[in-house]
């Protein structure tokens, strides 16, 4: 049917619905009548006027001001025909259902020929309605589509969430990690939030009656380290990788890294580092002159050789042998004393 027709179709069922409400009206004893009920039917014809000439938004908020004032099926039919005229089906669709429920139950409040165009109206939005198998990563993010929340709904595959009926707001957690979303033909704006991942930002359109699958997975944030030192130009390496001098900031996958931090003549700094997926960790690091043991200094050991080989000389001094005395002179007569 082309946009005229149904646009045809749509104020003559208005007119029709006027003519039964008012009917329905001129029965009701006239004291009876509250101020309520005489702007209701005044706001009721005015939608009905507006609806005449097209002006579907502005005939919508005069049947919604009506029903506001005093709910009745016929208004709540007429509210789900301008929703349909502005392509609002996802909108359109609980209302015709509402009012086929209220037609059902009491024929009095919803004669069946409005009863039938309801049925014919909603089986035609379930047509043209798009569904989308949806599956979302990390399971815990929040979803939203053209800056509205959506409204989770028990749908006969599972879980079923509407796009387009919530009020404007931020995204608010998916019903599920998997489930079908309903929205109206048309383009929109997916937009997925969750901690530690990078916000993504979806467009999407969608043929009338389109059924397709959409994967949602965020990339998960890296984590960021900056690394500081009390002194000039330490060497940084993270897991045994050169990473630069420091200061020095660095970005990696979610995880624990050992970072260490060296300078000659001064103590390593040597610790370990656990974070988390969008983690932001600022490492200070101190770095204090280095300490060597005096069995290290170079002092001490040449000492010690000097010790040593003075030791080696007076030990050989001690211990060595005395030396032979010269031969014993025996005079004249040739005799020589030996000591006992």
């Amino acid at each position: 049917m082309t946009r005229h027709g149904t646009t045809l179709l749509a104020a003559m069922a208005l007119t029709a619905a006027l003519s039964a409400s008012t009917g329905a009206r001129a029965a009701e004893p006239a004291n009876t009548e509250t101020p309520d009920v005489v702007e209701a039917r005044a706001e009721f014809v005015r939608g009905n006027e507006l609806a005449k000439t097209t002006q579907w938004a502005q005939a919508l908020a005069a049947f919604e001001r009506s029903f506001e004032l005093r709910p009745h099926p016929l208004t709540t039919y007429n509210m789900a025909v301008c929703e349909r005229a502005l392509g609002q089906l996802a909108k359109a669709r609980p209302l015709f259902a509402a009012a086929i429920a209220s037609g059902e139950k009491d024929a009095s409040q919803f004669p069946p020929s409005r009863l039938e165009e309801a049925r014919a109206y909603l089986g035609e939005i379930e047509a043209a309605l798009v569904r989308v198998e949806v599956a979302i990563d990390p399971p815990d993010a929040l979803l939203g589509v053209d800056g509205r929340p959506l409204v989770a709904t028990a749908g006969e595959a599972g879980v079923e969430a509407v796009a387009g009926l919530a009020k404007p707001g931020q995204p608010e957690k998916a019903p599920a990690p998997k489930f079908v979303l309903v929205t109206d033909p048309g383009t929109h704006v997916f937009r997925v939030v969750a901690k530690g991942y990078q916000d993504v930002l979806v467009t999407k359109s969608f043929a009338p009656g389109q059924r397709t699958t959409l994967d949602l997975a965020l990339a998960r944030l890296p984590a960021t380290v900056r690394i500081t030192s009390d002194v000039a130009s330490p060497i940084v390496t993270v897991d045994g990788a050169d990473v630069g001098l420091a200061p020095v900031q660095v970005s990696r996958p979610a995880g624990t890294y050992r970072i260490v931090v060296r300078k000659e003549g001064f103590e390593t700094f040597d610790t370990r580092v656990a974070m988390n997926p969008g983690q932001e960790v600022d490492l200070p690091t101190k770095l204090p002159p280095e300490r060597i043991p005096i069995t290290k200094r170079w002092w001490f050991w040449g000492a010690a050789l000097g010790a040593v080989a003075g030791g080696v000389a007076l030990t050989y001094a001690v211990t060595r042998p005395d030396p032979a005395p010269p031969p014993y002179s025996g005079g004249t007569t040739g005799w020589v004393v030996a000591p006992r």
